[in-house]
């Protein structure tokens, strides 16, 4: 028979048991073990945040888009471009200038260079037609990323080309104040696409600084960039970067970093024959089976450095 005593002892007795057990179940944890858990805790949520303020860096650097132009309406854009019109005066170019050459359609500019025997040119006459457009006196940029992405004709006379220059003569004519070829192709060879600068103290004294990247085929789409800091221009195509200059070294009509150090604008255009082609290509009339050749252009943007996004 159970006492009061002996009953009180057993209830005690039961208690205590049930609290061991309770213990024993929650997954056999020291309180040791539980403050490693709470570090490994504090460890893991140090992890996120750093993980989310690299994700914040990495889209803060997908931000510095400046200006663009897609090209998804049926006209060009005449806010944001204008343009070059009449015979170019320079490399024995063939073509004539026009603004019905230079369309947008489908999501693409196309520069159209056309075979047109006898065209009138601004009281001159020539027998061949193309398109040219740029951002002079609508923006122009000091130092920034500039890509398009272009696709270029098969076409041996057509010499495509996207390039920056002076939007004022601050050290006198090309090439005292500069020029930047993001890319320039020749027409008959499809393998090679050339990244340069220009400058110099007259045109009979002057540097360029010509860098080549070779691919399998320009006929395919690519994105063509510089990366233009101070006193350096870096050139890409696809995002592979192939060519540094950095040293604007006499002859100068000023001191590096100049002429490198003013506002350019971007120009889009391809000429029809001209001395940057090889023989016989440099006359358009040995390939008029290949007019007319379009160049398309998907997009040209303009980040204030390159993004690595």
């Amino acid at each position: 028979m159970l006492t009061p005593f002996k009953s009180s002892r057993l209830f005690f007795v039961l208690i205590l048991c049930t609290f061991m057990v309770c213990c024993s179940d929650n997954n056999d944890i020291l309180p040791g073990e539980n403050a490693q858990s709470e570090d490994e805790s504090l460890e893991e949520d140090e992890e996120n945040t750093d993980s989310e303020e690299d994700s914040e860096e990495e889209s803060a650097n997908c931000d510095f888009l400046i200006w663009e132009d897609e090209f998804e309406g049926a006209i060009l854009d005449e806010t944001k471009w204008s343009y070059q019109r009449g015979g170019w005066n320079g490399s024995n170019v063939q073509n004539c200038y026009v603004d019905e050459n230079t369309t947008v359609s489908e999501g693409t500019l196309k520069i159209i260079a056309k075979y047109e025997p006898g065209f009138d040119c601004f009281q001159s006459v020539t027998d061949f037609t193309s398109g040219f457009i740029q951002t002079k006196d609508k923006i122009a940029w000091t130092y920034g990323y500039f890509e398009a992405r272009v696709k270029v004709p098969a076409s041996n006379s057509t010499w495509p080309a996207f390039w920056l220059s002076p939007q004022e003569a601050v050290y006198g004519n090309w090439p005292q104040s500069g020029e930047i070829d993001v890319f320039e192709i020749k027409g008959h060879d499809m393998t090679k696409s050339y990244g340069n600068a220009h400058w110099g103290e007259s045109a009979t004294n002057k540097r360029q600084e010509k860098g080549t990247y070779e691919f399998a085929d320009a006929t395919q789409w690519h994105v063509y960039g510089v990366e233009w800091n101070e006193g350096e221009l870096k050139f890409y195509i696809d995002g592979e970067h192939y060519h540094t200059i950095n040293d604007f070294r006499a002859p100068n009509a000023t001191t590096h970093p100049g002429p490198f150090n003013i506002e350019y604008y971007i120009r889009l255009n391809m000429a029809v024959g001209g001395d940057y082609l090889t023989e016989p290509h440099n006359n358009a009339n040995n390939n008029l089976e290949q007019l007319p050749a379009v160049m398309e252009v998907d997009y040209v943007r303009v980040y204030s450095q390159r993004p690595n996004c």
